[in-house]
């Protein structure tokens, strides 16, 4: 099973809805977490391709217009699960999904970033770990936009947060991206100054970490200026 993860940066334009879809689907992915993704018109247009493109599977976090929530698409049928994330602020940043034939959890999130209240941000990561160790032996994936990374996942000084993604790991969950890649460096985000962070993450549990075949990031979307930031992708034995 392949599963792709991108940030599309403000729920992209309307006249470049249908590029985004084309980028998609030549992944040919078999489920879709957009980040970044706007209710209203460009939201609408993007549902419309994806659906047209066999993505029968849709369903958004419910965000307000011109505000960033998620979208997850896919070919296998899924139930929406209650959200475990119960805060007031930033409901529309966490969904929830069950693939029913594979029973397997993809919790999709888009952690806020450094210039939001930092506050928000550690409580929004208090309720990932909390998740990640209540199902941390079902076949559960969490995967998108973390807007967190190890020093050794930064070019300068890491995100905050990083000692929250330390948390995570230690409760056993396994970074798809450093497990298929060692110690290489690589990134899905630049900052203005040009420096690079790794920032975009799936995350599995234990019961998930001998199924891991392959994650990378397709950086051909983000030099050619759809999103600044790279897609990521991640192949899975969902048997």
């Amino acid at each position: 099973m392949k599963i792709l993860s991108w940030n599309i940066r403000r729920g992209s334009s309307y006249e470049r809805i249908p590029k985004i879809a084309e980028q998609l689907i030549k992944h040919a992915p078999d489920v879709l977490v957009i980040t970044e993704f706007w209710e209203g018109p460009k939201g609408e247009r993007l549902q419309k391709l994806l659906k047209e493109a066999g993505y029968t599977y849709l369903h958004t976090s419910g965000g307000k217009p011109k505000q960033n929530s998620i979208l997850l698409a896919s070919i296998y049928p899924f139930e929406v699960m209650p959200s475990f994330y119960n805060r007031e602020v930033h409901q529309e940043r966490w969904l929830e999904v069950r693939l029913t034939n594979q029973d397997l959890r993809i919790v999709a999130v888009h952690i806020p970033t450094n210039n939001s209240n930092l506050q928000e941000k550690v409580a929004f990561w208090q309720e990932v770990n909390a998740y990640a160790k209540k199902h941390m032996n079902e076949k559960t994936l969490i995967i998108g936009d973390y807007n967190t990374g190890l020093p050794e996942d930064a070019q300068g000084a890491p995100f905050y947060g990083a000692e929250y993604m330390q948390q995570l790991i230690n409760l056993g969950w396994t970074d798809a991206w450093r497990f298929t890649h060692g110690q290489f460096s690589g990134y899905s985000w630049y900052s203005a100054k040009g420096n690079g962070f790794r920032i975009d993450h799936a995350f599995v549990s234990p019961p998930l970490k001998g199924a891991i075949l392959e994650a990378y990031f397709s950086h051909r979307e983000r030099t050619m200026g759809y999103s600044d930031h790279s897609i990521l992708v991640v192949e899975i034995d969902a048997a």
